[in-house]
């Protein structure tokens, strides 16, 4: 047995208490515990000046304090919740618990956030009034007015079993990634670049002379002299050698094409760019643990436990969140193409030319658009016409927008045009940071802009050469507005408004909606979504009551069979698989994990695989008894020679687990992972904790006889 008996018995114990503190936030301080899961109005501290009097805001209000970073890059900076709020300073009692606002008849008050339907609209009473519910409770009023201090500090709070989509509920969606979209944009810069390149190097003489149609991946070059083939070949594979260059009937024309490796590894590249992007939004929208894996070589499935929104969960995945500036061209060719557009054009479609003021006492400026309640039509429309501004104006390109008019709502506005410069003066990728914040002017939720050095010298340059001039701030290929340029703009920081038609609760949706989106990065390439379903809590409770009671059965029947069969020792190896179902659940608690049904499969076949390697054991025992050895040599005997096959028998069944997870999906991975994790706890309460209870029993000299 050895002398250190002691040291293992409590490195068990040890053990267990870790297991304790890394099971219970999953039970204990739970959110949707305090005040129903919704968000009191708590007591705040207001900033004082050095008398201790408190300070008046602009608006002779009390300045609410807000929280700040003490230390690092935010250092200053105020601390934002997750749906981007500034947190305020909590006022306490002498207990240290927060103070909740309370009415005049002593009921404590909630925040009250405005109801919305399945369309993330308002819901309105006969009067014509929001109809407002109670708001959610946030994460930093959880933590700090609700958990206590010694608890944050000894607990991972953060850090909790959650339940997945078939035991809770949820939304399950299947995407598709237009992966010939990926390509076709990398087409639309390369023909830029190109164009540029082939100028410098004096093949052609117009840009004009490089053609691609938006619809394809082919560019098509005509060369200013048939002499200069050969050169223009080498000088194209030279600088990029992932291009293919094919001669046509024309001597002179040649088409450029992406190699087929490219190709793959452009989708490739596309479909896990996508995945990732997805990945930032959904963490951002805040539901926990959800499943986002590849499906077949275009296609993403996603799993979202518990989201209460999935109409609002499709709209922020789905968006392709690609951000330009775009200067808007007034001037210039402006009443050329616009004359020339007007031509044929649709009876539904009308056109429109009204002015704007300019700064610097410079003449108003004219906006010539088009626009049309028939979206479809106008943008069939635009598309043709930007096929014919490509070869005739390729320096433009026509977008459309929202037509602002009163009294229409926001789904049934119309759509305009506008004619903007074809390349983009700043991308998104040029970003740092995106928040939603409040204009203190007009007290409007707008979105906030942070661009990197380059993106801000980028932004100061253009707005310094187009003063007067409007430029356009395109979202998913949409102009979402055009702000004239009132001088030079430095700093880089910039702000999207939101639409002054807006109600205040649909611009504040949209503001936190845009932030996410473009924090998280835009998507490649478009994505559809294929397939949806939706799991209700009602169907999630039914699985957790079956899967609960299947193993608690299988639980007490494996109990009954060892204690009938190995008697006093099956109690040993009951012990052993109550800690190791422990084990278990904790494990996965501690990292975060995601309970699903297979789930619970994965954690009944642990518990047969459990008492499978204690079976060994003891049988081994009894075969050494029944040759006379004594009880304390048997025992020893019994696991050193059950050692290999235990090993054995669960490392084939662990790269079993390796490759479900590695190339299943979903519930498949699921599984998976229980097994693995339950495999590990298995073995180690087999050979370990059973040898340890063992040791204690053993320990007194006079101990003749084991019942097994």
């Amino acid at each position: 047995m050895g002398s250190n008996w002691w040291f293992r018995f409590g490195f068990v114990i040890f053990l267990v208490l870790l297991a304790i503190r890394a099971l219970v936030p999953t039970f204990a301080y739970r959110k949707e515990s305090f005040a129903g899961g919704h968000l009191l109005r708590f007591q705040v501290e207001f900033k004082k000046d050095d008398d201790g009097k408190v300070v008046k805001d602009k608006n002779g209000k009390s300045a609410i304090l807000y929280e700040t970073y003490k230390s690092g890059k935010k250092k200053g900076e105020q601390v934002r919740d997750e749906n981007g709020q500034p947190i305020p300073v909590f006022a306490r009692n002498k207990e240290g618990f927060c103070l909740p606002e309370r009415d005049k008849g002593g009921k404590v008050l909630y925040v009250q956030v405005p109801l919305l339907d399945n369309d993330n609209k308002p819901v309105k009473n006969s009067k014509g009034q929001a109809v407002m519910t109670k708001a959610p409770l946030t994460d930093a009023v959880w933590e700090r007015c609700y958990l206590p201090g010694w608890y944050r500090t000894f607990f991972p709070y953060k850090k909790q079993l959650r339940l997945g989509l078939d035991l809770q509920g949820g939304t399950h969606l299947e995407l598709g990634v237009d992966v010939k979209k990926a390509i076709i944009n990398k087409t639309i810069r390369l023909a830029d670049d190109l164009a540029d390149f082939l100028k410098g190097k004096k093949l052609i003489k117009d840009v004009r002379q490089v053609f691609h149609d938006p619809s394809t991946t082919q560019i098509e070059v005509t060369l200013s002299n048939v002499k200069d083939s050969t050169k223009f070949r080498n000088e194209v594979e030279k600088m990029w050698d992932y291009l293919r260059t094919t001669p046509t009937a024309k001597p002179t024309v040649f088409r450029i094409n992406f190699s087929d490796e490219y190709v793959q590894k452009a989708r490739e590249s596309a479909v896990s760019q996508a995945i990732e992007t997805i990945r930032g939004r959904v963490d951002a929208l805040g539901v926990s643990e959800p499943s986002i894996s590849k499906r077949g070589e275009n296609g993403i499935t996603i799993q979202l436990p518990g989201l209460k929104d999935p109409r609002r969960a499709k709209e922020l995945i789905g968006k392709t969140a690609l951000l330009a500036f775009h200067v808007v061209e007034d001037e210039g060719d402006s009443q050329k193409i616009y004359d020339l557009m007007r031509n044929g054009m649709p009876s539904e479609i009308k056109s429109e030319i009204t002015s704007y003021s300019r700064p610097q006492g410079q003449l108003p400026g004219t906006d010539r658009y088009f626009w049309s309640d028939n979206k479809t039509q106008l943008r069939d429309w635009i598309k043709q016409w930007n096929r014919k501004l490509v070869r005739q104006y390729p320096k433009y390109q026509v977008f459309v927008g929202t037509y602002e008019l009163e009294n229409r709502d926001k789904g049934e506005r119309p759509l305009r045009t506008y004619l903007l410069h074809r390349k983009a003066a700043l991308t998104g990728n040029d970003l740092e940071e995106a928040r939603p914040q409040i204009d203190p002017e007009m007290n409007r939720p707008e979105v906030g802009l942070t661009f990197n050095r380059r993106g801000a010298d980028l932004f100061e340059r253009m707005t310094g050469q187009y003063v007067g001039r409007r430029f356009a701030i395109v979202l998913e290929e949409k102009v979402d507005s055009a702000p004239v340029i009132q001088t030079k703009i430095g700093g880089g920081r910039a702000r999207i408004t939101l639409g002054g038609l807006k109600s205040y609760e649909e611009s504040l949706q949209d503001a936190k909606d845009l932030s996410f989106v473009l924090k998280s990065g835009s998507l490649p390439a478009p994505v559809e979504i294929l397939y949806e379903k939706t799991v209700g809590p009602a169907l999630g409770a039914d699985s957790i009551r079956r899967g609960v009671m299947s193993l608690f059965v299988g639980l007490l029947l494996v109990i009954f069979f060892m204690l009938i069969y190995y008697r006093g020792t099956g109690f040993n190896a009951n012990l052993a698989l109550v800690l190791n179902i422990f084990f278990v659940m904790s494990l996965m608690a501690s990292f975060g994990a995601t309970l699903t049904l297979p789930g619970l499969a994965g954690i009944l076949l642990t518990v047969g695989m459990a008492v499978d390697a204690n079976i060994l054991i003891f049988e081994r025992i009894r075969e050494e008894l029944l040759t006379g050895k004594t009880v304390r040599v048997a025992v020893q005997n019994g696991y050193g020679k059950a050692l290999s096959t235990i090993l054995d028998a669960n490392i084939t069944t662990a790269i079993a687990g390796i490759v479900l997870y590695q190339y299943g999906s979903g519930p498949i991975r699921g599984f998976a992972v229980t097994m693995l994790i339950g495999i590990l706890c298995s073995v180690f309460t087999a050979l370990f904790v059973t040898r340890v209870i063992f040791d204690l029993f053993l320990q007194r000299k006079t101990t003749q006889t084991l019942s097994i």
